[in-house]
């Protein structure tokens, strides 16, 4: 489990040139490409699931989230490649990357790890300058057929599919910034499409991980670190916080 501080932004794509080498000078490190595929799941509608725990509290249902690492080579088709690959992805579809086989080989067969997520809803208050989010996460080992027997013993179906490409910067302070793309992915029978939902830009995330919420000292410091980073690239950059609604996973909202 981790308590994560977040702040959130976007740029447009003439900017991530400009941008990157913002964020090196500021790191002291070079941007490091990375592509993430994610399934999410809700709790199976035709179980029935108890909303009430031992003590007969409400406990509202929320998603779960598979993520597994989609190897460089996949999308270069072989080839070498850095964060100007970044540059070329304006359309639904990534040229040199065929998802049908990549669904197949990993996502059908489970040949991979898994991070498996839980994220509860930031926390509120009108006073807030930043997201402060409980993400529990543990990884699994997987196996032919493993993890979709797992997740149907959890009792849980499959709900969307995404991926996310981007290139993430590791500040010596500990904060990490990522600025990356986002693609649904589209299922329809046997064929698999990808759409684009960034279109003409990039999300931008700076976050700060704590190990334990009871450490007030390092949320403090990440705190401070943060809005820092905040500061030096204000005109620039507009980090802020988003509607904590854009993070809940709970079962009734994004319906």
């Amino acid at each position: 489990m981790v308590q994560q501080l977040a702040l959130f932004s976007a740029i447009e794509d003439e900017s991530y040139a400009l941008c990157v080498e913002t964020l090196t000078i500021l790191s002291s490190n070079r941007p490091k490409l990375f592509a993430n595929f994610s399934n999410v799941y809700k709790p199976n509608p035709i179980l029935q699931i108890e909303k009430v725990n031992a003590k007969n509290q409400l406990v509202e249902q929320t998603r779960v989230k598979l993520s597994t690492a989609i190897p460089l080579s996949n999308l270069g088709d072989g080839a070498e490649l850095n964060y100007h690959f970044m540059e070329k992805l304006d359309k639904d579809e990534i040229e040199t990357f065929n998802v049908n086989n990549f669904i197949h080989e990993t996502v059908a067969n489970n040949r991979n790890h898994w991070s498996f997520q839980i994220s509860d809803i930031p926390a509120a208050g009108n006073n807030r300058k930043l997201s402060n989010q409980t993400i529990h996460e543990s990884v699994l080992q997987s196996s032919n057929g493993s993890v979709s027997s797992f997740i149907d013993e959890l009792g849980y179906v499959n709900d969307y599919q995404f991926i996310t490409v981007g290139v993430k910067f590791q500040f010596q302070s500990g904060v990490i910034m990522e600025i990356y793309k986002i693609w649904q992915v589209v299922q329809k029978d046997d064929a698999v499409s990808m759409k684009l939902l960034t279109k003409d830009g990039f999300m931008v995330k700076a976050m700060y991980n704590v190990n334990k919420s009871t450490d007030i000292e390092s949320l403090n410091s990440g705190s401070q670190l943060l809005l820092k980073l905040k500061v030096d690239l204000r005109d620039y950059i507009d980090l802020d916080i988003p509607d904590r609604k854009c993070l809940d996973t709970r079962l009734n909202h994004l319906d």
